[in-house]
Order: structure tokens, then C-alpha cells, then sequence
């Protein structure tokens, strides 16, 4: 609906904008979701990385109130000073989403679900913590929900594999079971509090790490900017073709454009000494991104080359010898990504893959 209004409606800037953000929004949220997808249809794990976590908290909770029934009210208080950790972040965003699904299905009838943060530092004399977990830092995260409760009987099994409470068909058994091998994938701990008609209480601490938290670069327009040379764009899809050589062109490059590797081969035959460097589709019909690549580079060994894929073969990749020339980008990504790739590989010489 924001895109119809975009095209047919004259707008104060304003609104402008706000449209423009709740488009950018939503493709945010739907890239997260691909993501997750093709991970998990792959089996692939995600990275092991320091991260901070309530950036993660904050976009679940803001799909969960898009997404969940309106009877059901989202609160958060998430520290601003919150801790940094180490681990999976596809995993994380599964952790609390199964939780606040939990939440939600406890509370047929609407309700509130709460999630707060907090840092803890856990010694002898923590007194929430009823285990033996090992001294330290950790960050506390608690979902509290307004649902039926559970009894003692029911406490103790809610970890087990293919338990549930809920109807035949409503429910696997499995979102508690997957969230407690999370935690422990983070040497984490959770705890449950719960009484029936009191609703539901879970406390789950992650230990806290304390190295520089990843940076986020701040895209400068100026430190990308093209100075004329030309790049060859390589992919099937014209859509895509045409909005990379509109960014490139806006930002100082000139461009080619091929259809597929076949075709690539015979622009850059024509235009080899022209052309510096090649942004490539990986799955093309008639010949792939790695067949090209690797006809590229025995054509000229240090053309730099930023391949572009939304799943890349990692046997396929294996074929392509570590070269500081190339870098593999993965969709969907934005426009300052493209960008900076193309300004590195054309200004630094590092090892990439």
C-alpha cells in the first residue's frame, strides 16, 4: 500500500519519508526472515560473533506487534547499557520469538507480554539464581506473560522433547526444547516461574563478554565514490541489472552490462582494457558466476571481481583459490555494501576470501 500511495499521491515530504521508512521496514524484516530460511533449510549455523543483543530485542518485539492479535500487548524495557555477548544471532532472534509465541498462546483471551533486561554479575550471594552456574557477568533476559499458568507437574516436563500442553495439531512440542539447547549453545542457564491463573515467568542469563563490540561502519558517500572507472554489471535479471548501473553511475562509475556469463565474456573481450572491475550474478543459466570468474581471472589474474549471491555453493566457492582481488557479497544486501566492495577491491589490496 505504501508503494501504491508513492505512485499516485502528492505528498508533503514528510509523509515522504515515513512511507519511504515503513517500506524500508518491512524489506528489512522480510530480508531477516529469507535469511533464516535458507539457513535453516540448508543446515547451515550461523556466525559466532559478539553482538549486542538488545538491537535483536527490539526488532523481534516490533515484528511481534505488527504480527501478534491486537489483544495481545507487547512491553519492553530493554537497558540501554546493556551487555554485549557471543553467539548465534540467527539463534537468538528463534529464542525469543519461541518464547513470546509461548507467551501468546498461554493468553487466549489477550493479555500482556513483558520482556526487561538487565546486567547481573553472579556470585554465592545472587539470590534469583537456584543453579550452579559459574561466577561471572551475564545479561538477564525475562519474558513475563499474563497467561493460565502451569502447576509443578507440568513445570517439570516442559523442556522434554515433543511435550505440550496444547490441542492435538496446535503445537509441536518443540519451541521450549529448542529454546533451552539456545541457551546452552550460549553456556547460558533458564529458569521457570509459574503458578496457575498467575501467569508465566521465564529468566534466561547469557554470559556477558567484554571485548569491542562489533563496529557498524557509517557510510560516508564520499569515501565510495567512483572516479570514472568502468564496471561490468553481470546478471539474468534485468531488474537488477538496471537498478546496479543506476547506484554505480550516481556515484561516479561508468558501466557494462551482460546478460549472463556468456555474454560477459564477450563485453569484457571487447572492453578489457576499459573495464575494471566485474560485479557478478553467481547462478546465471548458461554459465554460472564461478565458471566466469574462473575465465575471468585467466584472462586477467588481478581483475577485481565482487560476486553477488543469495546462497553461494560453499563446494562452488572451494573452486576459487583464496585471491585478495575477490569478494563474495551476499543478497540481499544494500546499496552502501555494493558500494564499499567495489571502492576496496579498486583501492586496497587484502585477503578477502
Amino acid at each position: 500500500m505504501a508503494v501504491e500511495l508513492l505512485r499516485s499521491v502528492s505528498l508533503p515530504q514528510e509523509e515522504l519519508d515515513d512511507l519511504l521508512l515503513t517500506v524500508d521496514g518491512s524489506i528489512e524484516r522480510g530480508t531477516a526472515i529469507i535469511k533464516q530460511l535458507v539457513a535453516f533449510g540448508k543446515g547451515a549455523e550461523g556466525k559466532n560473533i559478539v553482538f549486542q543483543p538488545k538491537h535483536l530485542i527490539r526488532e523481534v518485539v516490533n515484528i511481534v506487534q505488527k504480527t501478534f492479535p491486537q489483544g495481545i500487548e507487547m512491553q519492553s524495557e530493554v537497558l540501554r547499557e546493556l551487555w554485549v555477548i557471543r553467539g548465534d544471532q540467527i539463534q537468538f532472534h528463534q529464542m525469543l520469538m519461541n518464547l513470546f509465541l509461548n507467551a501468546k498462546d498461554a493468553m487466549p483471551n489477550g493479555g500482556a507480554i513483558r520482556v526487561r533486561t538487565d546486567n547481573v554479575t553472579i556470585d554465592e550471594h545472587y539470590p534469583s539464581v537456584d543453579v550452579d552456574l559459574d561466577p561471572g557477568r551475564y545479561i538477564q533476559i525475562t519474558v513475563e506473560d499474563d497467561g493460565e499458568g502451569m502447576d509443578e507437574a507440568v513445570q517439570e516436563k516442559i523442556f522434554e522433547p515433543f511435550f505440550t500442553t496444547r490441542p492435538v495439531g496446535r503445537g509441536s512440542g518443540l519451541g521450549l526444547t529448542n529454546v533451552l539447547g539456545i541457551v546452552k549453545s550460549y553456556n547460558g542457564f533458564i529458569q521457570c516461574h509459574s503458578q496457575p491463573g498467575q501467569g508465566t515467568q521465564f529468566d534466561i542469563f547469557l554470559p556477558a563478554v567484554f571485548e569491542d563490540e562489533p563496529a557498524h561502519p557509517v557510510y560516508d558517500p564520499a569515501e565510495h565514490q567512483g572516479n570514472g572507472e568502468t564496471v561490468l554489471i553481470v546478471d539474468d535479471e534485468g531488474a537488477v541489472r538496471d537498478t546496479t548501473q543506476k547506484l554505480l553511475v550516481q556515484n561516479g562509475y561508468k558501466t557494462l552490462k551482460a546478460v549472463d556469463g556468456v555474454d560477459a565474456i564477450s563485453v569484457y573481450g571487447r572492453n578489457q582494457d576499459q573495464i575494471k572491475i566485474v560485479v557478478t550474478d553467481l547462478k546465471m543459466p548458461n554459465m554460472d558466476g564461478i565458471s566466469l570468474v574462473r575465465i575471468l581471472r585467466n584472462m586477467n589474474p588481478d581483475l577485481p571481481i565482487v560476486i553477488v549471491s543469495g546462497h553461494p555453493d560453499e563446494h562452488d566457492l572451494e573452486l576459487l583459490e583464496p585471491c585478495s582481488s575477490i569478494h563474495i557479497l551476499e543478497k540481499p544486501h544494500k546499496s552502501p555494501d555494493l558500494l564499499h566492495w567495489v571502492h576496496h577491491l579498486l583501492h586496497h589490496n587484502e585477503m578477502l576470501v
